[in-house]
């Protein structure tokens, strides 16, 4: 175990205005109830492991309408097909015809009035899942979800979260998303797994107007130096992770004269976990000298800490350093849009939140309220039992955070292991 001696900002000064805004989430009206459905009975006394649990965004509508689906063979199930729930329709007749390619209305109607949103049935979605939606297989490529190489000119618009280590390495980090192109071992576009309709962004091939985000981690954008993009280095986006959905569902009616559509994320390890820097070697003259070791989560401080006696090297260090990182706790929010919600949600009047505000600034309408839910995250390596086993390489990184590293090969934070069993006791 560490203590914490002391907390020094060195990337980054972060300056913004803290405003405070009484909002309502819920505006009078609007169509869809959506809820975020999810382990009830843990909040507010128990913990969640930072992966392998359902999160499900239930979007229900209280005496819908109908469904209807896209124009397709009379030989097809409703697997894969497009479909729309219309939620409110005021003169009755279904007419429908912007959701259908060909314009046709589905009755015959003076003009279309009806609310209604997009959905496709999708029992299962993962990374490198192939999905021909995110891939239609001709050039120029309208590519959707395939992983953005690192590119220091464009890092607002990036679909995933890269960090410089201790060797100036570009890495990848936060969860796995399996969208990297092989152009060796697929040469066609249209049989390489990589277009998986996975990852970071709109859920094209699910629920389109979705947007799921959360102050954490991946989620934010930032440089390779865990900067944000702000002037002052605070972030100033954060990802839509409601493409990370593994499963699509609807509910015809049920007891309560609801109809519903499920999107559902198996919750992959990295999606709500913070992205840290650790740094041993502080050997150099400077602010750190007195330390073990540096700390950095997210854009947070850079922070000092001290070892509790000598833990030695490799798995045992690791764990040593891992055990004293803070719990997670991090809130979720989704809300469902008009069309095609934004890969991004952007701080628009720059007061330091993300909320309904900022997407309506930026053009979208919403559909729902803004649904909550709060996770208490433990990580399952913390509770290991005579482990041997190293931390998740994709959230722990070597960096120099000090600046003052002055060894060629610095020491850094380093774990390597072979397999090894582990235990973990329900925490009480």
């Amino acid at each position: 175990m560490q203590t914490r001696v002391i907390s020094v900002r060195l990337s980054a000064v972060i300056a913004s205005f803290v405003l405070t805004l009484i909002s309502a989430q819920a505006i009078a009206g609007q169509p869809v109830r959506m809820r975020i459905e999810a382990p009830e009975r843990v909040n507010p006394h128990g913990f969640l492991f930072t992966e392998g649990w359902p999160l499900t965004f239930s979007m229900e509508v209280e005496g819908a309408v109908a469904f209807v689906t896209e124009e397709v063979s009379s030989f097809s199930l409703d697997i894969g097909v497009p479909q729309a729930l219309v939620a409110r329709d005021p003169d009755g007749c279904l007419d429908v015809r912007s959701f259908n390619e060909f314009n046709f209305p589905y009755e015959p109607c003076p003009g279309e009035d009806e609310t209604w949103f997009e959905f496709t049935f999708d029992p299962y979605d993962w990374e490198r899942v192939s999905d021909s939606r995110c891939n239609p297989g001709f050039d120029p490529p309208p590519f959707v979800l395939v992983d953005e190489a690192y590119d220091a000119t464009a890092i607002e618009t990036l679909n995933k979260p890269y960090i410089s280590d201790a060797f100036l390495n570009i890495r990848e980090a936060g969860p796995k998303t399996g969208g990297s192109r092989d152009e060796m071992n697929f040469p066609l576009p249209s049989q390489d797994p990589a277009f998986d309709c996975y990852g970071f962004g709109a859920d094209v091939d699910g629920v389109p107007g979705l947007m799921v985000w959360a102050e954490i981690g991946p989620f934010k954008v930032m440089d390779a130096d865990l900067n944000g993009t702000g002037p002052s280095g605070e972030v100033r986006r954060l990802r839509n992770a409601a493409a990370f959905t593994t499963s699509v569902t609807s509910v015809l009616l049920d007891n309560k004269n609801r109809s519903n559509v499920k999107a559902t994320i198996i919750v992959p390890g990295g999606l709500f976990e913070p992205i840290i820097a650790i740094d041993t070697d502080t050997n150099a003259a400077g602010p750190f000298d007195e330390f073990d070791y540096l700390r950095q989560i997210d854009d947070g401080p850079v922070e000092g800490l001290n070892f509790d006696g000598n833990p030695g090297f490799n798995v045992a260090r690791a764990r040593a350093i891992s055990e004293d990182l803070p719990p997670i706790e991090v809130l979720v929010r989704a809300v469902l849009v008009e069309g095609v919600a934004p890969d991004f949600i952007n701080d628009v009047d720059g007061n330091g939140r993300f909320n309904i505000h900022d997407l309506v600034a930026d053009g979208y309408v919403p559909l729902s309220n803004v649904a909550r839910y709060r996770i208490r995250g433990i990580r399952a390596y913390s509770i290991e039992s005579n482990a041997e086993r190293c931390p998740p390489a994709r959230m722990l990184f070597a960096k120099d955070l000090d600046g003052a590293d002055d060894e060629m090969f610095p020491e850094i934070y380093q774990c390597a292991t072979g397999s090894a069993r582990s235990s973990r006791r329900v925490p009480r």
